[in-house]
Formats: structure tokens, C-alpha cells, sequence
């Protein structure tokens, strides 16, 4: 999967945060959020997924390009039987291992 690419780009909302869109475009998959680095470590991209609050939102992990922070949020698969609803509710988004950054 190191090739797929996205259908659509992700799209800014503010100088330092994008929205990704996948299965639906009137609501985002996932917000990325760049982050100066600190402490000599590089600047990089904070991927989360979706809600309206910070309390529900999860980390999907951290990549060192937006590039590869929008590859990592995927389509979701609805294995519930219900029209639009995934295992973990309308909205999610998962990734491949999301364990430290990744320049890929």
C-alpha cells in the first residue's frame, strides 16, 4: 500500500491545520495539524481522527510530510450491515501501524 494515493487533497482550514475528506465529503476523515519541532527534532504532522471536540478525536500518528500524514488516513469498511455505519460509529478512520513518525 506504500503507492496508494489519496482521491482528494487534503484541504486547509488554517495556516497550520488541513482537513481530510474520504468516505464523505460534507464531513472530514481526519485533522492534521502541523507542529513546529522542538528540542533539535523536526517539525511534523500531527494526524487525528474526526470529531466536532478534541475529547473525541484519536490519534492516528505522525508523519514528517503532509504527504504522507493524508496517506495515512484510509476509507473506512462498513462490516455493521447498516447503511453508512462502520464498527466504530459513521466516522472513523483508521491507518496502518501509526507507532512513531513516518517519512514515507
Amino acid at each position: 500500500m506504500n503507492n496508494w494515493q489519496p482521491p482528494w487533497p487534503p484541504i486547509q482550514i488554517s495556516d497550520c491545520e488541513w482537513v481530510i475528506l474520504r468516505n464523505f465529503w460534507v464531513r472530514p476523515a481526519a485533522v492534521v495539524r502541523r507542529i513546529e519541532g522542538a528540542d533539535g527534532r523536526p517539525a511534523h504532522f500531527r494526524v487525528v481522527t474526526w470529531a466536532p471536540t478534541s475529547e473525541g478525536r484519536r490519534i492516528i500518528g505522525r508523519y514528517l510530510t503532509l504527504e504522507a500524514a493524508d496517506r495515512a488516513v484510509r476509507f473506512t469498511v462498513d462490516l455493521s450491515g447498516g447503511p453508512g455505519k462502520g464498527p466504530e460509529g459513521m466516522w472513523t478512520s483508521h491507518s496502518r501501524s501509526a507507532e512513531g513518525m513516518r517519512g514515507e
